[in-house]
């Protein structure tokens, strides 16, 4: 995903992550083919800062926690489609001047992902 903030001087910071994730699922199904879930697991994150046009010396990869939760509805026994919600936790980067004050601290950028999904199960 990509994402983009101000600081409080003007400095844009743009954010270009790409992640692999795996998430553990609890999943509660309605009789009427409704479905509610939360999910909770982990991601390996690359992330790409740029600030002002500028790549940051300070580009990662880190395995950071995330969860989430969603709605979902099965059409047939086999075709179903869900929206869910997930948050990647990481670091606060509203201020371009926290990016690098600290090696010890998250690198990559806390990120919030809405996702629409069509899911297709094989019959077994």
């Amino acid at each position: 995903g990509k994402a983009s903030v101000t600081d409080s001087v003007g400095t844009k910071i743009d954010f270009k992550n790409t992640a692999w994730q795996l998430l553990a699922n609890a999943t509660y199904l309605w009789n009427n083919g409704w479905n509610v879930f939360v999910n909770a697991g982990g991601a390996r994150v690359k992330q790409d800062v740029t600030a002002d046009g500028t790549t940051a010396t300070d580009d990662s990869t880190q395995t950071r926690f995330l969860a989430g939760f969603g709605v979902g509805y099965q059409f047939t026994q086999e075709f179903d489609a869900n929206v869910s919600w997930l948050h990647v936790f990481g670091k606060d980067y509203s201020d371009a001047n926290t990016w690098d004050a600290d090696a010890s601290s998250p690198k990559v950028a806390t990120s919030n992902t809405i996702t629409l999904n069509l899911v297709y199960t094989f019959p077994m």
